[in-house]
């Protein structure tokens, strides 16, 4: 009876370190892709977390061009409800200055956006040229005061009532912004800014309107004379003394009337 074959003594002899390494590449293969579809994940999480800031950013944006527009407390308010983390960020830039400096900030805003409101753009401009001389010597920022003085220079009483408004929102106690503007009178202001603006939209109508029916009266002249001078050539070649070329004004005014 032959010996049976010792297959655990075969298997020793075998040279298996080829499998291993193949085993090996093949989980260090596997592991990599695991890991690239873990960064290409990131990396689509990434992509949509900007565009979703930057739809954000523009709809933040345009809704304060509106607010621009119509500083109202009431546009204002809606840009606070409808931008939570915007407006939290300008409060948190206003936390982090001195107390001092902020409630500084909070009266020249309500000041300037109180003259304003009231109408009273030269006395704003004063005030604002003194912050200014203060924050320049003290050696702070001047932007927005210099923002500020531009638009009253410009007679922009509403970009100013804006800047100011955003100041309030930020550096107040949030559930004091809307009567702090209504005692600075901001509705009444913007309902004046509706009207100047309807009448100035009013009087836009009526001059082009009179514009048409001037040019259509000079086009009409025009064509009169143009025909009396026909007639009067035509008269000329037929042998007959003509009357003088055209009409007068004061003829062709008879006959436009």
């Amino acid at each position: 009876m032959p010996d049976p074959i010792n297959y655990s003594a075969m298997l020793a002899q075998l040279d298996v370190s080829p499998l291993l390494q193949l085993q090996q590449v093949q989980a260090q293969k596997r592991e990599s892709a695991a890991n690239e579809q873990y960064r290409q994940q990131q990396i689509g999480l990434l992509r949509q977390e900007a565009q979703e800031k930057a739809a954000q950013r523009e709809a933040y944006d345009a809704d304060v061009q509106v607010y621009m527009a119509d500083p109202s407390s009431a546009n204002l308010m809606g840009l606070i409800a409808k931008h939570p983390d915007q407006h939290q960020a300008l409060r948190t830039m206003a936390d982090q200055q001195d107390a001092a400096v902020k409630r500084r900030n909070f009266e020249a805003a309500m000041t300037l956006g109180g003259l304003v409101s009231a109408g009273q753009m030269d006395k704003a401009l004063i005030v604002a040229r003194k912050r200014r001389e203060a924050l320049a010597n003290a050696g702070e920022s001047t932007e927005i005061t210099d923002s500020m003085i531009t638009a009253l220079q410009n007679g922009d009483a509403a970009a100013v009532r804006a800047v100011t408004g955003l100041v309030i929102a930020a550096s107040g106690e949030p559930n004091q912004t809307k009567p702090v503007l209504e005692t600075l009178g901001w509705d009444a202001a913007s309902r004046r800014a509706e009207r100047d603006d309807a009448r100035a939209d009013a009087a836009a109508v009526e001059t082009q309107r009179h514009n048409r029916v001037t040019e259509g009266q000079g086009a009409a002249r025009v064509r009169l004379s143009q025909q009396a001078g026909d007639r009067a050539a035509t008269k000329a070649h037929a042998g007959t003394k003509p009357k003088a070329g055209a009409y007068t004004d004061a003829q062709l005014d008879g006959m436009l009337n």
